[in-house]
């Protein structure tokens, strides 16, 4: 793979992205664990809070355990590609301890950071949202059990001084409350968007024969995202604005962090540029023609 010579450059700026991913990971942890949420009344006949409480059918660690795998192999199939393609481009050079880096391992080194530095802002903004806003789950009123008559009553009535009396699980009362917006559908858009910008960029362009193969690729992420969104529905889990919302999230989030990293896919101004410039010697000979032709007459 071929690159356009750079001073190289020390990796401390890597190991700082690493600290700075670090601690939104610790901050998104803390802030759900020691910090409760706003507290939030909620109206006698709102019918939205009063659906039973179901486990989740797509747990936190089973898309993890999905995104992970699938994270290694998009990123490095991606680089793969490139290594074998030769591909010329702006490429910036690290070194250790006066060592050059191979730039494959630059280019693979750079979309993980940025890839986990998105994650994190993401899950640290659901945090803070979630926490912020206090929307109560469809399932909060059976979960809570507060100490108010909302089973029988049809009127407007606003309660907002209550207690819960089912205080077994205080980490599922917290959790009742953090309806908006949804993190799973957040990440999953998130990993989804980003995977498919990153594919067409890095090789699906490219590859104009493949296209067929990249769009059902494009397809089925999208539609596990969606699927994943459904479910957090259908479990009772959130509202279908939370849902919505944490889908648009995780998409922005996404097209952000590409957008701000966009010349890391300039591959393909530099390949044009590269085949349409004439080079100097080919100048050089076309000027050296003219003259000999012009002595010639």
């Amino acid at each position: 793979m071929k690159g356009i010579r750079t001073n190289p450059k020390s990796v401390t700026i890597w190991i700082i992205q690493g600290v700075v991913i670090i601690v939104l990971v610790i901050v998104s942890v803390l802030l759900r664990r020691f910090l409760r949420p706003v507290h939030r009344g909620f109206h006698c006949n709102d019918v939205t809070i009063r659906y039973p409480h179901r486990s989740s059918s797509v747990p936190y660690w089973l898309m993890a355990a999905v995104a992970g795998p699938l994270t290694i192999f998009v990123f490095f199939a991606g680089e793969l590609y490139h290594r074998r393609r030769k591909s010329v481009y702006n490429v910036e050079h690290y070194q250790i301890a006066g060592k050059k880096i191979d730039s494959f391992l630059v280019r693979l080194v750079q979309f993980f950071l940025i890839f986990f530095l998105g994650y994190a802002m993401t899950t640290c903004l659901t945090s803070m949202v979630k926490n912020s806003t206090g929307r109560l789950r469809p399932h909060f009123l059976e979960v809570c059990q507060p100490n108010v008559d909302y089973r029988n009553c049809n009127s407007t009535a606003y309660f907002y001084d209550y207690e819960c009396l089912h205080s077994d699980d205080t980490e599922q009362l917290i959790n009742s409350r953090l309806s908006f917006f949804s993190g799973h559908t957040s990440a999953a858009f998130y990993i989804a968007t980003f995977f498919i910008i990153y594919m067409h960029a890095r090789v699906a362009r490219f590859e104009i024969s493949w296209m067929p193969m990249f769009t059902v690729f494009y397809t089925a992420l999208f539609a596990v995202a969606t699927l994943v969104g459904v479910t957090r529905i259908v479990d009772n889990k959130h509202h279908s604005s939370d849902v919505i919302v944490g889908g648009i999230v995780g998409m922005a989030m996404a097209v952000a962090m590409l957008y701000c990293h966009k010349h890391l896919f300039s591959i393909n101004d530099d390949l044009r540029s590269s085949r349409t410039k004439p080079s100097t010697s080919d100048i050089d000979g076309s000027i050296m023609s003219t003259a000999k032709t012009n002595l010639d007459v």
